[in-house]
């Protein structure tokens, strides 16, 4: 949805220059990252849970603090999740619940 976004208002002189590309690079290291957790964190929680094994908690802060960095590149290419004043029905979905991020 965002390279259609991109697409749509390619002209307009507040398009931010590389969101399709972040976000992609978001989605793909979520998707490595959730099939992690799946694969070797939560089995080895349900072990640690009985006692018989540790947990890589520092990677997994490690990945989740990078995700927060994605995020703030997002909201400094969008102007602080600015929207367009174009009247654009994907732009008010995709942003009608824009949370506020905590600064680091």
């Amino acid at each position: 949805m965002s390279r259609k976004v991109e697409a749509a208002h390619r002209g307009h002189s507040k398009v931010p220059a590389g969101l399709s590309d972040a976000f992609q690079q978001m989605q793909r290291e979520l998707v490595q990252h959730t099939a992690e957790e799946e694969a070797i964190v939560f089995p080895t929680m349900r072990q640690w849970a009985k006692g018989s094994s540790e947990i890589p908690i520092s990677k997994l802060r490690r990945e989740h603090d990078d995700q927060g960095t994605w995020l703030r590149l997002l909201e400094s290419l969008t102007d602080d999740f600015a929207t367009s004043t174009a009247p654009a029905v994907h732009g008010r979905r995709c942003t009608s619940a824009r949370p506020s991020l905590p600064r680091t």
